[in-house]
């Protein structure tokens, strides 16, 4: 018994210790070799040289600097190197671990054993698929041969100065890209922040875009002035909202090139001289020195050819880009001529005008708009919307340059000119503009009639959009809501009764639920009579008049009223023959008269009394 035992164990042992054996060999394998930095612990960032080529066909790309100066392109051409995209390269080599890979038929090479060039070819390390080579200050160089991808398919081959390895999948995808992706594609150098002073000429032209012997030149420079942020200091100086001067200075220095040019422009970009004076012209300067750009747009190509003189650089950039980076933020600077504020920003719209017109309008908690003057009416918001965007459009079209001491000469007399003030919630003035006489078109010019305004509290005189001054010169009652009636229930209303003189005609609803004609069998259909009914619940005018301009003291034509079920009168409306169909007037509102529709107006015919 005690021999069988000591068999057991014996057995036991051998096979704890074959398992041992087998499970410690097997942890081996799985750990395997330790990964190495890529870089050995240097730095692309602070290399002298770089050299990469994307594929073997591609022709090397190389970037050069001097320690402590930024990197430059100087193969296959000369210009500024896109830091977002060698900073890539240099963060994905500088993270980059590798594994050794060994194998069993190494042959003497220049660096000691080597694999052979059979298993170099299985690789793809004899014909590299990309490659990059680094040298420091120090004379330090690397070599990175990109081969084929590796077993698990987020790797592949690598050899580093004649050793072999296995790399991240990525070393081979951030050196894909043409010579032209190596480039700076930003036009400016400067970010906003560094800039101190921006300079934009410009041709003003039309909406055609073309340029005639009258098309005038204008010339903005927006300066840097400390705390106060950006001013506009030529033509006329003025202060600046910062965030709509932050907007225009960050699109222009945001302008991007759509594709690149080879040496000075040729047949590709049209009859144009190189050295002509060009359409756009924008000057920055600040923390990166001074940098001049030249835009001219290509007749029917849709682009505009550009030239850096800091680059020496021509290039291409598509029209939609060119008016998102210049001519959309510069209207919105434009407008702030003569608006500093947001118009949703006033509490209170008051526009007066000539021979007493007045209009004013204030905000509700909801954002709506009521009337408040010259009566206290709810404000149509189709009417409101547009009178805001109407102020929204009073950007610059062009400076007048005289100063205009005579006012008058611009019908900006006190007599004559329409002032439209936004006010804050105190009553106090954010913005008050005035509104002249119509500047005249010209054809030659291609220049639209406009309408000369001033803010009250500068001197300049600008041309505005003609279209928004005529918006904003309606009468009052275009901002009247058209709601006339709004009886809520349909079960509210049991007669309505239409009078005219003596006589009398009743519809009258049913305990069938149906409409008739009090005393008449059948001479009204039941459903018309329905459509009648539903039309004076919820009656809407097309046009709003002030009553007395309209009628003068005349009595109303008819008059019907809406009774309820205890013989309440709901509401009673006026009834006019106008010339051009019918006007009605509320009983409530005898200050205002609404033109009704076609439609409504014949059914309103068919209750008079015959």
């Amino acid at each position: 018994m005690r021999g069988t035992l000591i068999l057991l164990l014996v057995v036991a042992g051998l096979g704890f210790a074959l398992w041992w054996s087998e499970r410690t060999e097997r942890d081996q394998v799985d750990v395997g070799p330790e990964p190495v930095a890529a870089l050995s612990g240097r730095s692309l960032h602070e290399a002298v040289e770089v050299t990469l080529s994307a594929s073997p066909d591609a022709a090397p790309v190389e970037f050069a600097r001097e320690p402590g100066t930024p990197w430059r392109i100087v193969e296959p051409v000369v210009d500024v190197v896109s830091r977002a995209r060698l900073e890539a390269v240099f963060d994905a080599f500088g993270a980059s671990r590798l594994i050794p890979v060994v194998t069993d038929d190494l042959v003497e090479g220049e660096d000691g054993r080597e694999p052979s060039e059979d298993s170099l070819r299985q690789m793809g390390l004899d014909v590299p698929r990309a490659w990059l080579t680094a040298r420091w200050a120090d004379g330090h160089e690397i070599r990175f041969d990109i081969g084929e991808q590796g077993p698990f398919g987020d790797d592949l081959f690598v050899r580093r100065d004649g050793e072999v390895w296995r790399g991240e999948y990525g070393l081979y995808t951030a050196l894909q890209g043409t010579a032209d992706d190596w480039r700076e594609r930003y036009v400016f150098g400067h970010q906003a922040a560094e800039a101190r002073l921006v300079v934009l000429d410009r041709l003003v032209l039309d909406d055609s875009g073309s340029v005639g012997p009258d098309t005038v030149r204008e010339r903005l420079m927006l300066r840097r002035v400390g705390a106060e942020g950006w001013r506009l200091v030529e033509p006329f100086d003025l202060r600046l909202d910062p965030g709509r001067a932050e907007t225009l200075v960050g699109a222009l220095l945001g302008l991007q090139i759509g594709s690149f040019l080879r040496g000075r422009p040729g047949e590709l970009t049209g009859p144009i001289d190189p050295d002509a004076k060009a359409e756009v012209e924008i000057q920055v300067q600040g923390a990166r020195g001074s940098e001049a750009v030249s835009l001219t747009r290509l007749e029917g190509a849709g682009q505009f050819l550009g030239h850096s003189a800091s680059r020496n650089l021509w290039f291409l950039v598509d029209s939609p880009p060119y008016a998102q980076a210049v001519e959309v933020p510069l209207q919105d600077v434009r407008a702030q001529y003569l608006l500093t504020h947001p118009v949703e920003e006033a509490q209170t719209i008051r526009i007066a005008g000539p021979a007493d017109r007045l209009l004013e309008l204030e905000r509700e908690p909801g954002g709506a708009y009521r009337l408040t003057r010259p009566a206290a009416l709810p404000a149509d918001p189709t009417a409101t919307n547009e009178l805001l965007g109407a102020i929204r459009r009073m950007y610059t079209l062009r400076f007048v340059e005289d100063d205009a001491v005579e006012l008058a000469r611009y019908g900006l007399g006190e007599q004559e000119r329409t002032s439209v003030e936004l006010l804050d919630r105190r009553g106090q003035p954010l913005d008050v503009l005035q509104l002249g006489a119509e500047a005249p078109a010209d054809p030659d010019a291609g220049r639209p009639a406009g309408v000369f305004v001033k803010r009250a509290d500068e001197p300049h005189v600008v041309e505005v959009d003609r279209e928004a001054a005529v918006v904003l010169r309606r009468p009052w009652t275009d901002y009247v809501d058209r709601q006339i009636l709004n009886v809520e229930s349909g079960g509210v209303i049991r007669r309505i009764v239409c009078t005219v003189g003596d006589a009398e005609r009743r519809m009258v609803y049913g305990d069938d639920g149906l409409w008739r004609v009090d005393g008449e069998a059948g001479e009204l259909d039941a459903g018309l009579l329905d459509e009648i009914a539903g039309g004076l619940r919820e009656l809407r005018g097309d046009e709003v008049a002030v009553t007395d301009e309209r009628f003068g003291d005349a009595a109303p034509d008819a008059v019907i009223r809406m009774v309820g079920p205890s013989g309440t009168v709901l509401a009673e409306l006026g009834i006019h023959d106008g010339e051009d169909g019918d006007w009605c007037v509320l009983a409530r509102r005898p200050e205002l008269a609404y033109r009704l529709g076609r439609l409504t107006s014949r059914n309103l015919r068919l209750l008079r009394p015959e």
